[in-house]
């Protein structure tokens, strides 16, 4: 209960502290009530709240005076919400039980199950809502940060569109738009090559495959194999261990399964938040959120707000794969708006790559088939430059290294 003073202490000196502050964060019901007439606000002084605030209340303001100066406020602040979250946690444990104790059909049982699976979740991953920072401080900041070192910047490989965007900084939603089997997990696996090339720390999230599929195709692109005989297991082990021994000191976790939410994805980069840099989803249509009444637009908007807001809270870009509908693929027009099912997915994205093949033909109107395909990577979207830029890739179907041409 000490946390909870403290706190309630703090933002009777600093009121813009109850922005950062949850009412269920409290579990004492006088501690509730004092911080609903903080949160009202309209007091001048301690001795006007004193006069505002039930007498029954008057202890409570006698022992937060003792803490109004406290400088562990932020401590107190997180065991406030510690010990609220496992109030929480206790409260959905209990229920369980008695639901999977009760009567109820097994398919309305496992309704409900998966409705308190998901507000576990939203209690896993917890933030400040948003801060509040004033000048002089804010400016002050500032100038600390820009007299420091440029950080070097989360690269996709490709030197045309590195060149163009400058890199991912830290919070940007991106998407890469394709349509299907034309390489956009490919294009994703390729900038994992290079990125861990680069000491870069990748949480990469498989929604389509298991674990040995994907690293069939990082292997065959990281080492320069032949993707087919890879996966088919022509080479011998003896002559793949060693490269195989190579990446295994790279720092790369993959997590794989067909029913991973966009919760799932936020509550685990936030726990490994510490030890990434990047995070990549394979692919966005991909996750199970669940339906609802509102259809599938709403449920692919809600996902994308919510990697979205996750990339900001967590200070790590978070990449993802989408599909295009099948009119627009038709129609060969690169839109930012192609993306199936729901628009607000490229309007939540700071920046969105296209990627595109352009057939060649022979003299008799046939298509050309060979090893090496042409593909286009176009800027189509990007919050922070010049978008439009256009490389080419010369794609190889051999170890689906997919390099600029010219490079």
């Amino acid at each position: 209960m000490l946390s909870a003073i403290q706190v309630l202490a703090y933002c009777v000196s600093k009121p813009e502290a109850l922005k950062q502050v949850n009412e269920n964060d409290f579990l004492d019901f006088g501690h509730k009530e004092m911080f609903g007439f903080l949160h009202k606000g309209g007091f001048a002084s301690l001795e006007q709240l004193k006069e505002k605030i039930p007498k029954h209340l008057h202890g409570l303001l006698n022992q937060m005076l003792i803490y109004v100066n406290d400088q562990e406020y932020a401590c107190a602040l997180e065991d406030l919400r510690i010990l609220g979250s496992t109030h929480r946690y206790a409260e959905l444990f209990e229920k369980g039980v008695k639901l999977y104790m009760s009567d109820i059909s097994p398919e309305d049982k496992l309704t409900e199950m998966k409705k308190l699976v998901e507000q576990i979740s939203i209690i896993s991953f917890r933030s400040t809502k948003y801060q509040v920072e004033k000048n002089p401080n804010l400016s002050t900041r500032w100038l600390e940060h820009y007299s420091k070192p440029v950080e070097k910047k989360l690269l996709t490989g490709l030197n045309g569109i590195d060149e163009a965007f400058g890199g991912f900084s830290g919070t940007e939603f991106a998407i890469i738009l394709a349509d299907t089997n034309v390489g956009k997990t490919t294009l994703l696996l390729n900038m994992v090559r290079h990125m861990l090339n680069s000491g870069k720390r990748i949480l990469f999230f498989s929604l389509e495959m298991s674990q040995n599929e994907i690293m069939d195709k990082m292997i065959a692109i990281w080492g320069d194999y032949n993707a087919m005989e890879l996966r088919n297991r022509i080479y011998r082990r003896d002559m793949v261990e060693g490269v195989v021994q190579k990446f295994s000191n790279l720092p790369l976790t993959i997590v794989y399964g067909g029913s991973i939410t966009s919760n799932d994805v936020v509550n685990e980069a936030y726990a490994q938040r510490e030890n990434i840099d990047v995070v990549m989803v394979d692919y966005l249509q991909r996750l199970a959120d669940p339906s609802n009444r509102d259809g599938e637009t709403i449920r692919l908007k809600k996902m994308s707000q919510n990697l979205k807001n996750a990339a900001l809270a967590l200070g790590k870009p978070i990449i993802t794969p989408v599909q295009v509908d099948k009119e627009s693929a038709k129609s060969g027009k690169i839109d930012v708006n192609n993306v199936a099912w729901s628009k607000d997915i490229a309007n939540e994205a700071d920046i969105a790559f296209y990627l595109y093949e352009k057939k060649s033909k022979n003299s008799e109107g046939l298509a050309e088939i060979s090893n090496s395909t042409e593909l286009h990577v176009k800027i189509v979207k990007s919050r922070h430059s010049a978008k439009d830029t256009d490389i080419t890739l010369d794609f190889s179907r051999f170890n689906l290294r997919m390099n600029e041409y010219g490079k």
